[in-house]
């Protein structure tokens, strides 16, 4: 494999390096004159020094890497100002998301100016599925006067399953000759339109996949000892890693897992997305936090619905030390806000009461006792859990009674391992059966590009793009009207019956004029757009993860594109499609859109917005020093309850739930203003959730229908539903982290969690993608935790 990606270094040389590797690995070999070649072009590589393997903010690793060089002497006519070598390495990812990818710029010597470097990458349409969701990406790259040596790393959207790209550089605008070809079209995606189902090719989305984050790499006696646990993963800690769903079982489908340092962790949330659950020591957060940039990425992972769990961490009061808030009360916290559901609890062994409070377990009584298995020795248990916006830190406290565990000894060098308590079964066991059905990225999103489904239809911006029949109807009357009874009589009256010859085409012609000018000025001239804003605010921090879902609609598609925040996740709501997954392959040869991703921004292209179509979007973004409410409350007297609002934008309408049960409500609150609230009733609370909800509730128009699942001959039509039913049952949890939350809350349940607030506020102008766009029945939900 090294030696396939190193030939790929040659000048002029188009080369797919791992598939040449997978028709070796098939029996295929190299003649004589390619083992010289293969010689020659290690020398080069030696010389060149690209390193790819460095893993800076890539804690998995380039596993397909092209590489591309030339001599000052230039190529093809092209004469650059200095001769180097670039390349582009991919993680091994073949889900939905973002690819991270790393370039690597080398020069012999200092560049003598400045250059202005191109990349353009497009998914390999036969190695990814499904085609017509292909996306061109441009990454322009500025080289400083002076540079031998640079990486950058970019994140890309990935709207298909799994892995290949083409790549092609430029410089100036001109294309390098030479420099093109095609990375990481690996064997097993060579047949996913014709042999593999769709839960091969969506693995990720049905297994639990695990990130183990240490101080220091595990050395190779660290992840035997994990692994002679026979947990449901086998912790691989070789670099580059490649995903391994094939070794061990989650359940009915198999998991991977990786383990890394702290040293080697990415500075852009969207590095953990592939991710289901991160496990880490105290140790290793520790010095995470010591590095702001990488802590605000796992930080901002997480309040975008990420799951942490401390493997070391043995009460409450320790959990929430680490995230730097006051010790909550014991007789405050409860569950219910953590995204757990009784069902989860009970299936770890986890007793919970109906008020959502835990109860510990009877002496002797051991977690799978609580289940009705085999009886293991007694532990003692406990759980403990701390909210971070939409997402959630945890922590299981599981020693076993009788002190048994593996035997190490002090030569062992297992130091982290044993000193954080890695090699416990128990709590492995318990982390595994709580998160047993949180392992679909597109469930916690509430939004897959591939297929689309009937959740397009429930946010459209209202009265465009709909043809009016009625007044289509009514032109078409007066026209038959005039034609008839009018034009024909007279005309025959006056003997000049030959006229409707000329007048029957010109009121024809005028009809249809009219009605394509009532259907242009019906829909307006001005592009327009809906947005579904929800910021799920940390009371503690003042930092939240954000949801915009944006519908958009353009009388003429705009030159500019959509501008998207730099460290956005943005996927598309595809209108539902009556073609499955199976039958969308190989379909296509031209992309979908072009997308340019610089520091500042994501640019998506016009053709991502037709006109006079409604295209939608959904983004995922974490935002720090956003701001949250204070509650101070006196019971001199009566019981009374001021907010102070520290956002930075005006609350139109908030009900708060004190840590004793009150609620109350406050109307038109200024930012950096406080008001006494006015105390509500339970019934009058739930009251207010339900309207906050009804009145802008995401409801599809009349006789829409849900998407299908797959069935008999149809193939797979609506995955996220065929998810939900594979993890779910019978639940229909499509929505995401952020929507099934508030529709739970606000129109189920009409109640909040203690220690809770609602809050209903303009949308943010900078939520926008659409400079000038006038935004129409749009709402901005503010949920979270008081400090």
């Amino acid at each position: 494999m090294q030696i396939d990606r190193v030939l790929s270094m040659v000048s002029n040389v188009k080369i797919n390096n791992d598939a040449l590797a997978a028709k070796r690995w098939a029996g295929y070999k190299l003649n004589a004159f390619a083992l010289v070649n293969c010689f020659v072009v290690v020398a080069v590589g030696c010389f060149c020094n690209v390193d790819h393997i460095a893993r800076a903010e890539l804690p998995d690793g380039a596993s397909h890497v092209g590489r591309f060089s030339f001599t000052n002497r230039g190529v093809g006519g092209v004469k650059p100002r200095v001769g180097f070598s670039t390349s582009v390495g991919f993680t091994d990812f073949s889900g939905v998301g973002y690819q991270p990818v790393e370039i690597v710029f080398t020069s012999q010597i200092a560049t003598t100016a400045d250059l202005r470097l191109g990349y353009q990458i497009i998914n390999h349409r036969a190695t990814q599925t499904p085609d017509d969701n292909r996306l061109s990406v441009d990454i322009p790259i500025f080289v400083p006067q002076g540079t031998k040596n640079k990486k950058w790393i970019r994140y890309l959207p990935k709207w298909m399953m799994g892995n290949g790209y083409e790549v092609l550089v430029s410089q100036d605008g001109a294309v390098l000759p030479g420099f093109r070809g095609v990375v990481g079209t690996t064997s097993e995606y060579q047949n996913l339109g014709g042999y593999l189902r769709w839960e091969q090719q969506a693995v990720g989305e049905l297994a639990l996949d695990l990130l183990l984050i240490t101080r220091t790499d595990l050395s190779a006696a660290d992840s035997t000892a994990l692994n002679s646990m026979r947990l449901p993963w086998s912790f691989d800690s070789n670099r580059p890693w490649r995903t391994n769903h094939n070794m061990g079982k989650f359940g009915a489908f198999p998991a991977a897992a990786m383990c890394c340092g702290a040293g080697t962790l990415p500075k852009d949330w969207r590095g953990y997305q592939r991710w289901d659950f991160i496990v880490l020591t105290k140790a290793a957060m520790m010095d995470i936090k010591a590095r702001q940039a990488e802590w605000d990425a796992l930080l901002g992972w997480t309040l975008c619905g990420g799951t942490l769990g401390l493997l070391d961490v043995e009460s409450q009061a320790d959990l929430e030390s680490l995230f730097d808030r006051a010790v909550t009360r014991k007789s405050d916290f409860t569950l219910e806000h953590l995204g757990f559901s009784r069902e989860d609890f009970l299936r770890a062994g986890i007793p919970v009461s109906v008020s959502w409070k835990l109860q510990p377990l009877s002496a002797g009584k051991s977690v799978n006792d609580a289940e009705g298995d085999v009886a293991s020795p007694a532990v003692t248990l406990g759980f403990h859990g701390v909210a971070l916006g939409a997402g959630k830190a945890i922590a299981v406290s599981g020693v076993k009674a009788d002190g048994s565990g593996p035997a190490v000894t002090a030569n062992d060098a297992l130091s982290e391992v044993t000193d954080a308590g890695l090699l416990n079964r128990v709590k492995w066991d318990c982390y595994a059966k709580l998160m047993a059905k949180d392992v679909s990225p597109v469930l916690r999103r509430g939004v897959e590009p591939i297929l689309g489904n009937a959740e397009y239809k429930k946010w459209l911006v209202p009265g465009v793009a709909q043809p009016p029949i009625y007044v289509l109807v009514t032109f078409l009357a007066i026209f038959v009207v005039l034609v008839g009874p009018v034009a024909y009589r007279r005309t025959t009256k006056s003997g000049r019956g030959y006229l409707m010859f000329v007048i029957a085409p010109v009121l024809a012609m005028v009809t249809t004029v009219s009605m394509f000018a009532y259907g242009l000025a019906a829909d307006g001239f001005s592009t327009l757009g809906r947005i579904r804003q929800i910021t799920w605010v940390d009371g503690a921090t003042g930092a939240a993860g954000e949801r915009v879902r944006e519908t958009y609609f353009a009388p003429i598609s705009p030159r500019a594109g959509l501008t998207f925040p730099a460290d956005a996740a943005v996927f598309p709501v595809r209108r539902p499609d009556f073609k499955a997954w199976e039958s969308r392959h190989n379909m296509t040869t031209t992309p979908l859109g072009a997308v340019t991703v610089t520091e500042k921004n994501q640019r998506f292209g016009s053709s991502l917005l037709p006109s006079r179509e409604q295209k939608q979007f959904v983004s995922h973004r974490p935002r720090f020093d956003v701001g949250r409410l204070t509650v101070t409350r006196t019971d001199v007297k009566e019981p009374k309850c001021k907010v102070a609002n520290e956002f930075k934008f005006r609350i139109n309408d908030a009900v708060v739930r004190d840590r004793e049960g009150s609620y109350w409500q406050v109307r038109n609150l200024e930012p950096g203003q406080s008001q006494v609230a006015e105390a509500l009733t339970e019934a009058a609370a739930r009251t207010v959730l339900g309207n906050y909800y009804l009145d802008h509730n995401p409801v599809a128009a009349n006789g829409s229908r849900g998407g299908r699942g797959s069935g008999w001959g149809g193939g797979l039509k609506d995955l996220a539903a065929e998810l939900s039913r594979k993890l779910h049952g019978g639940s229909s949890l499509t929505g995401g982290r952020f929507e099934d939350w508030l529709r739970q809350s606000l129109q189920i349940q009409n109640e909040l969690p203690l220690g809770f607030f609602v809050a209903v506020c303009d949308v943010m102008p900078d939520v926008t993608a659409i400079e000038g766009c006038e935004i129409e029945s749009s709402v901005h939900y503010v949920i979270g935790t008081l400090p």
